[in-house]
């Protein structure tokens, strides 16, 4: 089972990945922050006051149907995607800056007979939308920064996605031996591809993840009985491919951020970091 309580203390009173885009928001806020990002500032510094985390973790049909969905799309995916959802990791010189990537794909390219293959890290993290007009939108898009443009939630995606990836390679530098401040100067220079998967089941798929739902490991299973107590018309799900459909059930965006990008979030939250209060 995931080890919630080692993980809040690591994330408690810091910035992740998912809400790091509100730190580029500009505004007459204190430092330059606009409202969103200064509301983030102040809700770690009431966790670091408490020593506890501001929400406990609660459960609505978008966290547990992303839940469940997640561990469908490795079935579906190949081997090379690893699963990281589960433990937390940390910056390696911005100790207030903490995330947890859902995946990592590692490729490996050149011949039987090289002693080192050449290999690509891609962070990727997942998105399992609840509504078909949120699936669609992203659907009919042609690339990430169409998707920016047109799906409300893709502004903050982008971000999480990006600074999840800085986080995986930092780390993976770091682990090869790399010195800590080293390895984050390396990666603001060195382009990386992230990607950010969108998913929505074929209806043929439900029965495999009702199954899913009722095997999930947590503390309170409680929270995927609409699921695997649901019927197919209470359910996100597209039509099968072999029924007619005509939109497949994986849309992938791939990007490599620029320098400017990875060194604008990196100053955004060293600035904010300026604002937090000593646990």
């Amino acid at each position: 089972m995931r080890d919630l309580i080692r993980e809040s203390k690591m994330r408690q009173g810091n910035f992740t990945n998912s809400k790091i885009w509100t730190l580029l928001t500009t505004g007459k806020q204190e430092g330059g922050f606009g409202a969103k990002g200064w509301t983030y500032i102040c809700e770690r510094n009431m966790e670091r006051q408490m020593g506890l985390p501001l929400t406990v973790e609660t459960s609505n049909h978008n966290f547990s149907w992303g839940k469940v969905c997640e561990i469908r799309i490795f079935e579906i995916l190949p081997t090379s995607y690893q699963m990281m959802s589960r433990e937390t990791l940390q910056h390696p010189t911005i100790d207030y800056w903490t995330g947890s990537p859902d995946a990592k794909n590692i490729e490996f390219f050149g011949s039987a007979t090289d002693e080192k293959p050449t290999v690509l890290i891609t962070g990727t993290e997942f998105k399992c939308p609840i509504t078909r007009k949120s699936y669609m939108t992203f659907y009919n898009c042609a690339d990430i920064q169409e998707a920016r443009e047109k799906h409300d939630d893709c502004e903050g995606y982008y971000w999480q996605t990006t600074a999840g990836g800085m986080l995986i390679i930092a780390n993976e530098f770091v682990k090869d031996g790399m010195e800590p401040e080293a390895a984050v100067e390396k990666i603001l220079v060195t382009p990386f591809p992230v990607e950010m998967i969108v998913y929505m089941p074929y209806q043929s798929e439900l029965a495999e993840i009702k199954e899913i739902s009722q095997n999930m490991d947590v503390a309170d299973p409680y929270q995927f009985f609409w699921i695997f107590n649901g019927h197919d018309e209470e359910l996100p799900y597209l039509k099968d491919l072999e029924e007619g459909g005509k939109v497949e059930n994986i849309k992938k965006f791939s990007w490599v951020p620029t320098e400017d990008e990875k060194r604008k979030l990196t100053a955004a939250v060293k600035k904010a970091g300026n604002y937090l209060i000593t646990k």
